[in-house]
């Protein structure tokens, strides 16, 4: 398929890129260097960007794929841990994006964690975990008019030109939108965490820490409307959690969205 030039290909998945470097034999090695562009370093990154599991992505300046995302959260998981490969760039592929350090800035680490690759006249887009586990930044500089993943997922296709008729992604109408905030932001020694819901359902509301373990559970039963719940930093044993950073997790129904918080002493 690819050998007729001119295709767009786009790639996702957490063990893609090892599974064709370590156990798809010489033409799965040569599928993952020449087409896709790279080299695997590891089947889990999270050791090697400070034992994050659901690390901030930040999108390169200027990027000729993902020009309406500046960064988005690659969602480790808390429940069960997925790991992520940890994949570089060859010569002559692009890294549109890279996993931000603790702090939430650029420049920690080598890894790739979006890359574009012209194999031949094709072009050839790939993301080191699964398109699924792309979750909204809220803290994002400037929020994209879609959720990340719905927006990652247009400007992939208008970049291929896989977009019909010069149609966009479009949110649906008229439909409340399921989101959590905190403020203040970083905070010491409270926060209040806000979510609005769309619809009445179970909600459960965790404050997990980077290495994904829960450090105390705020909301867990049937919530009518929106509100707010006070974090005031301690764990579910009631002792004062450390300084650093953590993710308040909200689960309505099969919506998971996810928020990051520094608490600073």
């Amino acid at each position: 398929w690819l050998s007729g030039g001119d295709k767009g290909l786009f790639l996702t998945g957490d063990d893609l890129a090892s599974d064709l470097g370590i156990n798809a034999g010489t033409s799965g090695l040569a599928f993952l260097e020449d087409v896709m562009g790279l080299n695997v370093t590891t089947i889990d990154v999270r050791s090697l960007i400070d034992n994050q599991t659901t690390p901030l992505v930040l999108g390169a300046p200027g990027s000729p794929v993902l020009p309406n995302l500046d960064s988005w959260i690659a969602y480790g998981g808390c429940r069960s841990i997925n790991t992520f490969d940890g994949v570089t760039t060859r010569a002559g592929a692009i890294r549109l994006a890279e996993f931000a350090d603790l702090n939430g800035n650029p420049g920690g680490y080598d890894f790739s964690a979006a890359t574009l690759n012209h194999f031949n006249t094709n072009r050839v887009i790939s993301l080191p975990y699964d398109l699924m586990y792309v979750y909204t930044d809220a803290n994002a500089k400037s929020l994209a008019p879609l959720a990340a993943r719905a927006q990652m997922l247009g400007d992939v296709m208008t970049y291929l030109g896989a977009t019909s008729g010069g149609g966009v992604p479009a949110a649906v109408p008229e439909r409340a939108r399921f989101a959590v905030s905190s403020y203040p932001n970083p905070f010491n020694p409270i926060t209040t965490i806000s979510y609005s819901i769309a619809k009445p359902g179970h909600l459960t509301l965790k404050v997990f820490n980077l290495r994904g373990e829960l450090v105390r559970t705020l909301v867990d039963g049937q919530v009518d409307a929106s509100g707010e719940v006070v974090w005031d930093g301690s764990n579910n044993q009631g002792s004062a959690a450390a300084s650093g950073v953590y993710f308040s997790e909200a689960r309505l129904g099969s919506e998971v969205v996810v928020n990051k918080m520094a608490l600073v002493k």
